[in-house]
């Protein structure tokens, strides 16, 4: 303790009482009480521009992109399928798999969807023509460097 503190200090003066078991509970019980809860974030809404979505149907062409197909046609439909099984739980994860499959075919019958397919199909082709086009500057550049 410093000088100033040991002025200040009275050799008289109590601790303060500690709180009783009773208030010690009623206490902890207020504190509870005045907790907010949690609030979870609301389930993403069923439907085309969700299908159509970034985590939507371009997810699942990214995910399947990466697959590495066997000689084994079983097992790749396994794995295919797990692909699909985990993509339908990240989007709706209350769905259970067959219902997703169920009103997934259902939204891809609506003329909205049928646009945004064509539209995935253009982004795709456009994205494949790239990649082409890339790999062509690359073998040209590979050309050039072994002459």
């Amino acid at each position: 303790m410093t000088d100033d503190e040991w002025d200040d200090y009275d050799v008289n003066d109590e601790p303060a009482p500690r709180p009783t078991r009773t208030e010690t509970v009623i206490q902890a019980a207020t504190e509870r009480i005045v907790k907010t809860p949690n609030v979870r974030p609301l389930a993403p809404k069923y439907g085309p521009n969700t299908l159509l979505g970034p985590r939507g149907f371009r997810a699942l062409r990214s995910q399947t992109q990466n697959l590495e197909w066997t000689n084994d046609p079983a097992r790749d439909l396994d794995r295919l399928m797990a692909v699909y099984r985990d993509w339908a739980h990240r989007m709706y994860p209350k769905f259970v798999f067959r219902d997703f499959v169920d009103k997934t075919e259902k939204q891809c019958r609506i003329q909205s969807m049928k646009e945004g397919f064509d539209e995935l199909a253009y982004v795709a082709e456009q994205e494949s023509a790239e990649v082409h086009a890339a790999l062509g500057q690359m073998d040209e550049l590979q050309g050039l460097e072994q002459s």
